[in-house]
Formats: C-alpha cells, sequence, structure tokens
C-alpha cells in the first residue's frame, strides 16, 4: 500500500491537472496538509471496519486512490470540510468537480452523509444534501435520492427555491441496491435493504424492512431477516 505523504501528493496531482483553473497554491497550505492528514486516518480506521477486502486487510483499513470508490469517499469527505469554510471554497469546488469527473456520481459537498460510507461502484447515482444519511450507508449505481414532492416539482435554473422542502431521512446500515429512487416526504428505518429498481416516493419504509420490485411493478414489503450492521461491519 502507498503511504500517506504518496497518497497526498497523488491526489494533489489529480486535482490541479482536472480542475481548468489554478489552484496549485492550495497544496503547499499548512491547513490542507492537515487536513488532508486528519481525514486519510480517520478513513483508516473505518474502512478497518468494513468486511470487505477492497476495504481492509485483516484488521487494517486502506485507501488505494485507483480505487473510485475510495477516491470517491476521500473526495467527498475532504471537499465537504473545506466547503464550510469560505477561504477553501474553490478547493472544495475543484474536488467535487474531480469527483464527479472521474466517478460519474454527484454527491455534492453539502450532503451531510454518517460514518461508514461503503459506496459500491455508484456510477450515475445522485443523492440529495436536502436529507439526513445515517451510518454504514451502502449505495450502488444509479440510485436517486432526492426531496421532490408533487408541489415541489423539477424547477429551472431560473426558477425560485421553495420555502418548504420534503422531508426525507435515511436510516443507520441501510443498502440501496441499483437503479433505485427515494423522492418526496420519506423516512427510510434502519437496517433496511431497498432492492433492484425500487421506488420510494413519499412513502414510509420501517426499519428491519426488505422492500423489493416485481416483474409487473408491484412493490413488496417483508422482513430484512439480516442484521446489515454485524454482515458488513466489523462493530
Amino acid at each position: 500500500m502507498f503511504t500517506i505523504n504518496e497518497n497526498y501528493k497523488a491526489f494533489s496531482k489529480i486535482i490541479i491537472s482536472d480542475y481548468p483553473y489554478k489552484i496549485n497554491h492550495y497544496f503547499a497550505d499548512k491547513y490542507v496538509i492537515k487536513l488532508f492528514t486528519q481525514i486519510y486516518n480517520d478513513l483508516l480506521k473505518q474502512h478497518s471496519k468494513i468486511r470487505d477486502k477492497f476495504y481492509s486487510h485483516g484488521n487494517k483499513g486502506f485507501l488505494d486512490l485507483a480505487f473510485m470508490d475510495h477516491f470517491l469517499i476521500l473526495s467527498y469527505r475532504l471537499s465537504f470540510l473545506f466547503s464550510k469554510e469560505k477561504k477553501y471554497t474553490e478547493l472544495a469546488n475543484a474536488i467535487f468537480y474531480s469527483s464527479r469527473l472521474r466517478t460519474g456520481c454527484n454527491i455534492f459537498y453539502k450532503v451531510n452523509i454518517n460514518k461508514y460510507f461503503y459506496p459500491i461502484h455508484p456510477f450515475a447515482t445522485i443523492i440529495s444534501p436536502h436529507a439526513k444519511y445515517g451510518k454504514g450507508l451502502q449505495i450502488y449505481h444509479n440510485v436517486t435520492i432526492g426531496h421532490y414532492t408533487l408541489e415541489d416539482p423539477v424547477r429551472s435554473a431560473f426558477s425560485d427555491i421553495p420555502k418548504k422542502r420534503a422531508k426525507l431521512k435515511i436510516g443507520d446500515w441501510v443498502i440501496i441496491f441499483a437503479n433505485t429512487t427515494v423522492m418526496g416526504n420519506c423516512v427510510i428505518g434502519d437496517n433496511v435493504i431497498l432492492g433492484v429498481g425500487t421506488k420510494i416516493i413519499n412513502k414510509n419504509v420501517p426499519s428491519n424492512t426488505t422492500v423489493m420490485t416485481t416483474e409487473n411493478g408491484k412493490t413488496i414489503f417483508m422482513p430484512n431477516k439480516n442484521n446489515n450492521k454485524k454482515k458488513f461491519f466489523k462493530l
């Protein structure tokens, strides 16, 4: 595995080469280096708890920037923190730009995802920043999570932002499989599995539930007999 210094240089090179404007100076900033080190070490600890050979060996987590899921996680965590300080907004934008360009996944830095975020090749996935996301979120490709309701239709860039948005919450240890849509006023409980092609619009899903969609489009709710936390995490 690569050292933290090697990964810092590699990450810097990627962001600088991708972004259309000059941002080299940020990567000589001591605060940027300090924050990178902090996030990097925290992710190593989180990855050590994931039962996946692409995240941990034994009890030791790792980060490999050639693995796009790792690049996505690191980019998201860094841009999330940098966006909170006006001085580093452009750096947050540059990291988000590169992440979206290379992974094909749109997770804006205003999104707030709890610990143990575990994306699995989430190409063409878009998740709203106007929602709450719990621990251990597993998310696959072509997933859409948003605050859309009939009272808040899709808007153009020139229309007004509504005063009230739908309330959307994703609980802890939730798995969202490919081609799934979660929109509007929804509360997805803990230890839930949303199966391939599921559409949840203005509905709640109780904890410990598996939701599947049949070939004829019928949505079925059934008990989730698995413990997602124990199955996928060493916690």
